[in-house]
């Protein structure tokens, strides 16, 4: 995020540590300078596994252990709120190890493959699936919304490679998987933000 005077650049970062105390950091970058600086820092409960923000608010939302947590810079975004917690009703308790937010929905990914689709304005958990990611695979799950599609498509890495899933509110068509897309060992994936149906993937 840059800031009004476009002299400077705003990032948020989490530390992973399980043996001591965690926080998320505010991090400057002073162009002027070819600086970067740790603005402030906010203790969390459990190590940051990763977060999301949204360019169109000051608010973020990261995953420690098996919940996802929503906050919001206050005070010249040197402080943070906490807003709400989000923890999907299903799964096996694995921790969050992906999420993505965009427009009001939050998808979170835990170690065995439960996915959740929450509302971040009301809060509540609107859809739960398990796709085919056993915890014994050597890379955790990936998810991705497809930003062309209105926020009904969605990527996600499985045992055997990524499945398209369709999570559309219209109960005619059915949600689950559309595709799958056959690859060994994906590792992450990302939707081409300006060509629609163009999905990469690292393997």
């Amino acid at each position: 995020k840059a800031n009004d005077d476009d002299d400077s650049s705003l990032w948020v970062a989490g530390t992973c540590d399980f043996r001591d105390l965690n926080h998320l950091c505010l991090l400057e970058y002073h162009n002027d300078l070819n600086e970067l600086t740790v603005r402030s820092k906010h203790a969390v409960d459990g190590a940051v596994r990763c977060l999301a923000t949204t360019t169109s608010s000051n608010r973020l939302v990261c995953a420690t252990g098996s919940s996802a947590t929503l906050y919001e810079l206050i005070n010249g975004e040197d402080d943070i709120k906490h807003i709400a917690d989000f923890v999907p009703e299903g799964g096996f308790g694995a921790g969050i190890v992906d999420l993505n937010w965009r427009f009001d929905s939050l998808l979170t990914i835990d170690g065995n493959g439960h996915l959740a689709k929450f509302d971040v304005e009301t809060e509540n958990c609107l859809r739960e699936l398990d796709v085919d990611h056993p915890m014994s695979h050597v890379h955790p799950p990936k998810v991705q919304w497809d930003p062309h599609s209105a926020g009904d498509a969605v990527a996600v890495t499985t045992n055997t490679g990524v499945d398209i899933l369709d999570w559309r509110a219209d109960t005619s068509i059915p949600v689950g998987t559309v595709d799958h897309i056959p690859t060994k060992y994906t590792i992450d994936l990302d939707y081409n933000p300006n060509k629609p149906h163009v999905l990469g993937t690292a393997c």
